[in-house]
Order: structure tokens, then sequence, then C-alpha cells
């Protein structure tokens, strides 16, 4: 990674929010948890804080950040147009450059073999999880007796495997055409939605390709920092 220093952080930006609120009530975060440190207008005073060294940084205010979604809802009603994702992506690889956490620097190969595992063990997870088995086991509090209550916890509920086609052609006149990206997690752990979204563009006249050969598109390297 390159040096990054807090001269880096685009002030004039975070200078854009007025400190308004009106984000507040489309902030997931701020809903969960109702602190303003949990609230894009917070994090912003916070990350301008990081970002001209008025403030150290702290495993607690490193915690306020890391907790964005980076769903970018705040975006979408502010008044004042405030760059919010680019400005918790900054803030982000600030903080890679003063502090350096084992968890935020996974190699890509690391990330693409856990990906081949998931895939390997998909289908014995999904069998887990709609047989029955992981209720029972939880409510035997198996994963706490044997030491993986944290792991199995993390497990993501898998979708019903979906046989995935290159080509779906439109339903009756068609209207346009779709290039549709899955990305590296979406076909094993957000099939529903890939499937939902063929079905709802076909319907709508437009015909979808899958194209082979889809890579990673990078959105977790960046939002980590």
């Amino acid at each position: 990674m390159a040096e990054i220093s807090p001269d880096n952080f685009p002030l004039h930006k975070a200078d854009q929010c007025v400190m308004c609120g009106l984000c507040l009530p489309y902030c997931p975060t701020y809903e969960l948890y109702n602190t303003e440190n949990e609230s894009p207008r917070g994090r912003i005073a916070l990350m301008r804080a990081v970002a001209t060294d008025e403030l150290p940084l702290t495993p607690q205010l490193e915690a306020h950040l890391d907790r964005c979604l980076v769903c970018r809802a705040c975006e979408d009603v502010c008044p004042a147009d405030v760059p919010y994702g680019e400005l918790i992506d900054a803030a982000r690889t600030i903080i890679n450059s003063k502090s350096t956490p084992q968890y935020r620097h996974i190699p890509p190969e690391t990330l693409q073999d856990n990906l081949s595992r998931l895939k390997r063990w998909r289908p014995l997870l999904s069998f887990y999880q709609r047989s029955g088995l992981q209720k029972a086991a939880r409510t035997l509090r198996l994963p706490q007796m044997l030491g993986v209550q944290q792991l199995e916890q993390l497990i993501p509920e898998l979708p019903v495997q979906h046989k995935w086609h290159e080509y779906y052609p439109a339903i009756k006149t068609q209207r346009g055409h779709v290039a549709l990206f899955t990305g590296c997690t979406g076909k094993i752990l957000d099939g529903n939605t890939l499937a939902a979204g063929i079905k709802a563009l076909t319907h709508l006249g437009y015909s979808v390709t899958i194209p082979s050969g889809q890579g990673c598109c990078g959105i977790q390297h960046q939002h980590s920092g």
C-alpha cells in the first residue's frame, strides 16, 4: 500500500456537511445504536478529526468507523450532496496507514481460497441449515460446547442453489439488453437476489447475459481502506 497521510483526506468535501441530520433516519447503524457517533454526520466529524490529527486513533473511534456499512443511503437524501462513501473510504485508508491490524490486510489469494472452500462446503452447509440440524444444534447448545459458537454464527444463510445460464431472453417484446455482474460472492451468498433481478428484468423486456470470466470488483479491499 502506498503511503497515505492525513493531508490526503478531502476535508473540503467533509466541510460540505452542514450537520442538518436529514440522513439520520436512513442510517441503519444510527437506527440500531441511536448515538451520534454511529450516524453519518457523527462519523464525518470523527473522520475530520482523525484526518487532521485533532483526535488520536483509539479502538473505540475506529470501531465507530468500522461499523459503517457503506450503504450510502445517506447520500440519497443529503441536500448538500456530501460524498460520504468517498469520505469513509479515504478515512479507512488513513487509518490503515496509522494502524495495521492483521484482519485489514488479507491477501487477495486468501480471499479467493476462502471462496473456493465455501463453494466446496456449500452443499453440506446448506443441508445443515435447511434440514433442521442447525436449529437442533443451537437448541442443544452444541456450538458452545464445542467452542465454535462464534464461527457457527458467522455462517451466512445460504440461498437455494441456482443453475445459472449464460443468456436469459426477454419476455414478450424486447426493450433492451443487460449484462449482469454477479460478483465473486453473489452466486454463492446472494443467489436469490440475482435470480429475482433476472426475473424482473426479463419480464420488463430486457434480455440478460451473465458474462463468463468475471473477477473480483475489489470493493471489499476498497471499503477496508
